[in-house]
């Protein structure tokens, strides 16, 4: 190992570690820590397929006698049992759970035929048992150099890694055009819903430059930023590569707008090659332009080059890979909590992946991210928080508490309790859990109605 390199911990990358030698275990561990911000290990093949199907893992680490076995459970995957009503895309991303590009053999043979198959199956390199640090670190390197140049050829370090999660071929075209992108300078529209990752685009832009950057942020929902002569000087004073961020630029006043068109036309902007403008927007702009409410001429200086970044409802089959991202960033973030929220994401079952793949993510990412967060640390899984969400936004709506001033008691508990199953879907356990009674209890009442 070359000692004047420090390792490259990619912060946001996992690996998993099928080892049943618990001492070879116990030598991987401290150099995989230096590497990847998330290690886990197992000792079986039964053991990792659940790792693997709650996880995303970017490399696995496997022992030569445990390959046949591993392969065999994840081809179990697939006999999933999901709804017809799903989409066959997102019932095989379910059931297959992004399977990993590469892996790393180990083995206290090192026969050249075995060596052969496991790369044809998708091997990216061998270490001989017993372990040295120097032949685990000289693979990692090597699997991390691949890493560097499998998407982005043109990059020569670690700059390339793509901040947007995902395998959907809309995910690879975003990636791709990014990078396309951060080759020129020139003025750049960035359209998408809230949550989409139009600020991320922004960040990948960076990571791909070449020099060091700075960004100006204008928001235009706050009108005390919305000043162009104080956006004229600081421009003017600008000595680094400085990326002009407007933001809610579709919110802009047409006398805002002539203003801004003036600004960007001005020797100041026009030829300053140091500047490069980025506007995003929550709304398609040539809409606005064909209804009047947005200036063309304006449209056209700030589109020269324009990116699209579509909801999250366009590329389901990404959210269970989301999952386990936002699940994996925040198990490193909690430190002495980490087992305790480990063992609640341990608990979720197929059925609480579907209802996150089936719910209609209005906020996308964004959102996604922020509800993985609440049930975890609020202990609740995905199912019984939609089903709980739900519950409250009928009550909202029809003010459920508003019975007739006729009814008896025994009328309003009957009604009252029927409605909370038919949120629940007629589960009586969830019915007495939200009731705060006895299961039991349920059981009679409806014995009861059921005589009357």
């Amino acid at each position: 190992m070359n000692n004047n390199k420090s390792p490259s911990c990619i912060a946001d990358a996992a690996v998993l570690v099928i080892e049943p030698d618990l001492n070879a275990w116990q030598k991987l561990e401290p150099i995989l820590r230096l590497y990847f911000g998330f290690v886990q290990h197992t000792s079986t093949a039964e053991l990792a397929k659940v790792s693997f199907r709650r996880f995303n893992f970017n490399l696995i680490i496997i022992d030569s006698t445990l390959l046949k076995d591993f392969r065999q459970a994840l081809a179990d995957i697939k006999q999933i049992n999901t709804p017809h009503t799903v989409h066959k895309n997102t019932r095989d991303e379910i059931a297959e759970l992004c399977f990993p590009l590469s892996f790393i053999l180990t083995s206290r043979s090192n026969e050249p035929e075995l060596i052969i198959k496991a790369m044809r199956m998708g091997a990216c390199d061998f270490i001989a048992k017993p372990l040295f640090n120097s032949d685990v670190e000289r693979a990692i390197r090597q699997w991390q150099f691949r890493l560097s140049h499998q998407k982005f050829p043109n990059i020569t370090n670690n700059k390339q890694h793509s901040l947007f999660i995902g395998e959907s071929g809309i995910i690879q075209n975003i990636r791709k055009n990014l990078y396309e992108i951060s080759l020129n300078n020139l003025p750049l529209l960035i359209e998408g819903e809230a949550g989409t990752g139009k600020k991320l685009a922004i960040k990948q832009l960076q990571l791909f430059s070449t020099s060091k950057s700075q960004m100006i942020n204008i928001d235009c929902r706050d009108a005390s930023q919305v000043d162009w002569h104080i956006l004229t000087s600081r421009c003017t004073q600008a000595k680094l590569h400085t990326f002009l961020v407007i933001t809610h630029i579709n919110l802009l006043s047409i006398t805002e707008q002539i203003q801004l068109l003036h600004l960007l036309n001005s020797p100041v902007l026009k030829n300053n090659s140091l500047i490069r403008l980025i506007s995003l927007s929550q709304s398609l702009l040539l809409n606005q332009v064909k209804n009047q409410t947005f200036l063309g001429d304006l449209y056209y200086r700030i589109a020269v080059v324009n990116i699209s970044l579509p909801p999250l409802s366009q590329h389901p089959e990404d959210i269970v890979t989301l999952v386990k991202f936002f699940t994996n960033k925040l198990l490193m973030a909690m430190g002495e909590n980490y087992g305790q929220i480990l063992s609640r994401f341990q608990t979720w079952q197929a059925s609480d992946f579907l209802s996150l793949t089936e719910h209609n993510w209005l906020n996308n990412t964004q959102e996604l991210k922020n509800t993985i967060e609440k049930c975890l640390l609020q202990n609740i899984t995905p199912q019984h928080y939609f089903m709980q969400t739900q519950l409250k936004e009928l009550e909202r709506k029809h003010n459920e508490h508003d019975f007739p001033i006729e009814w008896s008691l025994k009328e309003i508990e009957k009604a009252h309790i029927l409605r909370v199953m038919n949120i629940y879907q007629g589960n009586r356990i969830l019915t007495a859990e939200h009731l705060g009674v006895a299961r039991k209890t349920i059981d009679r009442k409806i014995k009861e109605w059921g005589q009357d």
